[in-house]
């Protein structure tokens, strides 16, 4: 989105302006979402870097975000993975769209039914927790998983994507 409106900018102030919001929401939405970021992220300027260097692709953002992850050889995945991920939460508004769901789908709910809830990552799991517990602390429905449903060893061996995944179930009352 961002390159189509940089390559319909025709005056360059514009296109450095386009170019400097889009890394200030970047920034934003990645310390919202992952407040354990190396702080050194809160402290650089990129003045220099947006204006020789537009993102034109994926690649340029992530040769941003690598100087910031001193212990990336150490890890398993690459440090550019949760850039992207805080991307596509923000643009997809997905934890607000989870917090609207809930109380929705509980409402829905006949008395004994059942609402199950998969999550993929911490801050999706930790609504689901928060929203289930309110609703059983106001007497509407009980919790049926008081800690997370987590997949086997062997169904992690069999299906690596589930290693994350997180059931939690609760019942209208």
């Amino acid at each position: 989105m961002v390159n189509k409106t940089l390559q319909k900018k025709s005056t360059t102030n514009t296109a450095i302006t386009v170019r400097i919001t889009a890394l200030a929401v970047l920034v934003i939405t990645f310390i919202t979402y992952y407040p354990s970021v190396n702080s050194d992220f809160l402290n650089w300027d990129d003045d220099r870097y947006v204006l020789n260097n537009p993102y034109i692709k994926t690649k340029d953002l992530i040769l941003t975000v690598l100087p910031f992850y001193k212990k990336f050889e150490y890890s398993r995945r690459h440090p550019a993975t949760r850039v992207f991920q805080a991307m596509r939460i923000w643009v997809n508004d997905e934890l607000g769209n989870l917090e609207a769901v809930i109380p929705q789908a509980i409402e829905l709910l006949e008395p004994q039914g059942r609402l199950a809830i998969i999550s993929f990552h911490s801050l999706e799991d930790r609504i689901v927790k928060w929203r289930f517990r309110d609703f059983a602390k106001q007497g509407i429905a009980k919790i049926i998983t008081k800690k997370p449903i987590v997949p086997s060893e062997k169904e992690v061996g069999e299906n690596p994507r589930s290693r994350s995944a997180k059931l939690r179930v609760i019942e209208r009352l």
